[in-house]
């Protein structure tokens, strides 16, 4: 469908102009393309101390969802547990540290980022494209944990 839309895009520029080439088509069309393309992202995420561990899989569960509702698709998640925080954030000497790795479109890491600002319960986050994962989740194991491969 998409490729059809771009031909059709070309073969309409070529009519009016004499070449499907006009520059600032071409780039136009690039951009679309590449906006569309999913990209692979890894966030690691910093929970609150204070949160009870038998409802830190609630937690866990929330942010995955959020992923999920801005159509991103998990590839899975790297639960590290409770660790000691380099320097306080928010007031906190530690926190409950997860990687999740997903699938989304590049507009899907802002939607993300706003949605986790206003959690009380998350005191750190990142979203960066992902260049390497662990070897458990690269295999297939979702709920991975894995301690110290990153």
């Amino acid at each position: 469908m998409k490729e059809v839309i771009i031909i059709s895009s070309l073969k309409k520029l070529k009519e009016r102009h004499g070449t499907p080439y006009a520059p600032s088509m071409m780039v136009h069309v690039q951009r679309r393309v590449m906006e569309e393309q999913k990209k692979r992202y890894e966030m690691p995420t910093i929970f609150s101390p204070e949160i009870d561990e038998g409802l830190l899989d609630t937690h866990i569960a929330k942010v995955e969802n959020l992923i999920i509702s801005v159509g991103g698709e998990m590839i899975g998640k790297d639960i590290w547990g409770l660790r000691t925080l380099a320097y306080k954030v928010k007031k906190h000497e530690s926190g409950y540290y997860v990687f999740y790795y997903f699938d989304a479109e590049p507009t899907a890491p802002h939607k993300i980022r706003d949605a986790l600002m206003l959690k009380e319960d998350v005191i750190r986050h990142m979203i960066v494209v992902s260049e390497h994962m662990p070897e458990s989740i690269e295999k297939g194991d979702k709920d991975a944990t894995v301690i110290g491969e990153i």
